[in-house]
């Protein structure tokens, strides 16, 4: 199990809050994601990869509303 962190996003775009999320990989933890109060966005990040980011639910902070990105060990590619 990985330990995922959940940065919420503000209005600006900058991060205003963490959580961190245990998952067996991207599917999962994209489910639980997907689950949390994120008016302005969130990217969800395992160590240095960013593996989503969610835009809003209420304002958009500039992001597509589900960019979700694809992890595999050796590189990160956009879907």
């Amino acid at each position: 199990m990985d330990q995922y962190r959940a940065y919420r996003l503000d209005e600006q775009g900058r991060v205003c809050g963490v959580m961190v999320l245990d998952a067996d990989g991207p599917e999962e933890v994209l489910a639980k994601a997907g689950g949390l109060e994120r008016p302005f966005g969130m990217e969800v990040w395992l160590r240095d990869r960013c593996v989503a980011k969610l835009g809003g639910d209420g304002s958009t902070a500039g992001l597509p509303s589900a960019r979700i990105l694809a992890y595999s060990r050796s590189d990160i590619r956009e879907r």
